[in-house]
């Protein structure tokens, strides 16, 4: 089953379509990919697990035109373990976060810095 939660923490302004905030968190199980939103510069995505060991990917990804993705801008984690971890991210914009698992609840934020 899939589940997947988005938050916003101290959300300024809608932009486009992706959501402005200091803090975006998502949480669920299964695959999924966060709704957009957007950082004014740099940001560190960081995620927690929870649950028996099993596979954990994540990537970030730009928002482009309309609803579509653009091409992955980097894996940012790749796991077969519940350790938390974390990824610096030097430029801001509008992303979604794409979390693929297996066997795991995760949550990912992404915050601005």
């Amino acid at each position: 089953m899939r589940s997947l939660l988005l938050a916003a923490v101290a959300a300024s302004s809608l932009v486009s379509p992706a959501l402005a905030a200091s803090k975006v968190c998502a949480s669920g199980s299964g695959a999924g990919t966060t709704r957009p939103f957007h950082m004014d510069g740099p940001f560190v995505v960081t995620w927690t697990l929870t649950g028996a060991n099993g596979l954990f990917q994540a990537s970030i990804m730009p928002k482009t035109g309309g609803d579509s993705m653009a091409a992955l801008t980097g894996i940012i984690a790749n796991q077969m373990d519940t350790t938390p971890g974390q990824s610096y991210q030097p430029a801001g914009g509008d992303f979604c976060i794409s979390v693929n698992d297996v066997a795991l609840h995760w949550t990912v934020c992404a915050e601005a810095q």
